[in-house]
C-alpha cells in the first residue's frame, strides 16, 4: 500500500460527504443498468485515494456496532476515487454494470502516483479503465468534458476542492452536457473573504469574481443605516451564512436545470464548513425527476 501523503484533515462531516456521494453513485448505476450510454466517473480533485483524520472517525455504516471499524480506528477512510471504484465493482459483482471509464485529476503528482498504486492493488481488473491526469482541474476539466460525446456519453463528476481553487468558468464546462455534478462549496473559506463591516480587499474581490463568475456577489452588501464619523457612506452585510448560501444557490440555478441542496457540513462544534450541492446539467425531464429524487433524499440525510 502506498504511503499516505500529508497530515490529517476533516472529521465526521468528511465521512458524511463521501458516503453521500458514494450512495448516489450506487443509485445512479442501478438507474443506468439497461441504458446504452457509455458511463464515466470524473473526480476533479482525486487526491491519493484515502483521507487521514487527526482523530478516529466512525462511519455511519458502522454506527450500530459495539466497536469502531478497524479502518476508522486508524483514523482514515477511503476517498471518493476508491469509493467510486468500489461502488462500480459491487454493481458488477451483483450482475449489473459499472462505469466504463474513470478519470482522476490531481495537481500533485506524488498523490496521483499513490492513487494509481492503490487502484492497482485493490482494483487490478479496473486498471485499464482508469485515466490519470496530472494537472490543475481548472485547466484539465474543461478539455476533458469538451472532448466527450454527449450523444453517447453520460457521467457523474465529483468536484471537491480543498478551498477556493475552483473557478466558475471551469464549472461552466458542464453546461449543456449530460453530467451529474456533486459540488462541494467552500462555505467557510468564502465567508472569511466577506467581511461584515466593509467590502473585501481588491485582491479578494478579484478572487470572488472568479469563484462566482460575476460581480453580483457585491449585492450581499448594503449601505449602513448610519454614516461614518466622517460623514462617508459605508457598507455592511448580514452576519452568518444564510444570505451567502441563498446567493450561491441562485447562481447555480442560472447554469443548471437541476440544483438540489445545499446540505451544510459542520464541524464538531457545529460551525458551518462546506455546503454540498447536487447539480444536474441534463435538461431531460425524466433525468431531472430521477436525479432530484435521489439527491434530495441523500442530502436530507446529512446531519439527520
Amino acid at each position: 500500500m502506498a504511503a499516505t501523503l500529508g497530515g490529517g484533515f476533516g472529521g465526521q462531516w468528511s465521512v458524511e460527504k463521501l458516503e453521500c456521494v458514494e450512495a448516489y453513485i450506487s443509485s445512479y448505476l442501478k438507474v443506468m443498468q439497461k441504458q446504452r450510454w457509455e458511463l464515466s466517473y470524473i473526480d476533479a480533485f482525486s487526491g491519493e485515494g484515502i483521507q487521514r483524520f487527526k482523530h478516529a472517525i466512525q462511519s455511519r455504516k458502522h454506527e450500530s456496532e459495539d466497536t469502531v471499524n478497524e479502518a476508522y480506528a486508524e483514523a482514515f477512510t477511503e476517498g471518493s476515487s476508491l469509493r467510486a471504484l468500489a461502488a462500480s465493482k459491487e454493481r458488477e459483482i451483483e450482475g449489473g454494470r459499472g462505469f466504463d471509464r474513470f478519470y482522476f485529476i490531481e495537481l500533485n503528482k506524488a498523490k496521483l502516483d499513490a492513487l494509481r498504486c492503490r487502484i492497482l492493488s485493490q482494483f487490478p481488473d479496473c486498471a485499464n479503465r482508469c485515466v490519470y491526469i496530472c494537472g490543475d482541474a481548472n485547466k484539465e476539466l474543461p478539455g476533458l468534458i469538451g472532448n466527450m460525446d454527449w450523444q453517447k456519453d453520460r457521467a457523474v463528476s465529483f468536484v471537491d476542492p480543498f478551498a477556493t481553487q475552483f473557478k466558475w468558468s471551469s464549472l461552466e464546462c458542464f453546461k449543456n452536457t449530460c453530467c451529474d455534478v456533486w459540488m462541494l462549496f467552500p462555505l467557510f473559506a468564502i465567508i472569511r473573504m466577506l467581511p461584515t463591516s466593509h467590502l473585501p480587499s481588491e485582491d479578494w474581490c478579484k478572487a470572488l469574481d472568479e469563484i462566482f463568475g460575476e460581480r453580483d456577489w457585491r449585492n450581499l452588501y448594503h449601505e449602513k443605516t448610519q454614516l461614518s464619523l466622517f460623514g462617508e457612506e459605508e457598507v455592511e452585510r448580514e452576519k452568518g451564512v444564510d444570505q451567502l448560501l441563498e446567493y450561491a444557490t441562485r447562481r447555480y440555478r442560472q447554469d443548471f436545470p437541476g440544483v438540489w441542496g445545499p446540505a451544510v457540513l459542520r464541524t464538531e462544534r457545529n460551525a458551518p464548513l462546506f455546503a454540498l450541492y447536487a447539480l444536474t446539467a441534463n435538461h431531460s425531464p425524466q433525468a431531472l425527476i430521477v436525479s432530484g429524487k435521489i439527491s434530495r433524499h441523500l442530502l436530507n440525510s446529512i446531519g439527520a
